[in-house]
């Protein structure tokens, strides 16, 4: 874990520090730890849902850029997509909460 977290902090400061003499100045938050949870939630925390989960979110957000400049479709439906698809995924582990929460109340009864 620890090797890990190196090379994530690593990761992240060459994401906001760029290469030699190439500093990116980011006035919003990029979202990349967001997208990690979001492919991560998706994937179920399997390797290959993981694998699966991160082509989905890396074609829709490349696909997005392409669609808004061949198409001029704009790039925020394609941030709703991605929304709807993490809120229908989160809302599964609610809805299964629930029902086995009721379950469990008809077999005390």
């Amino acid at each position: 874990m620890t090797i890990s977290g190196i090379f994530a902090g690593l990761a992240g400061t060459m994401e906001g520090l760029g290469t030699y003499q190439y500093m990116m100045i980011n006035a919003t938050f990029i979202g990349i730890g967001f997208n990690g949870i979001a492919v991560a939630l998706l994937g179920m925390n399997t390797s290959l849902g993981v694998v699966f989960a991160g082509a989905l979110f890396a074609g829709l957000q490349t696909g997005g850029l392409t669609m808004q400049s061949v198409a001029g479709v704009p790039i925020e439906l394609i941030q709703v997509i991605i929304a709807l698809i993490i809120f229908f995924v989160g809302s599964s582990y609610v809805i299964k909460w629930i029902w086995l929460r009721v379950l469990r109340k008809g077999e005390k009864r």
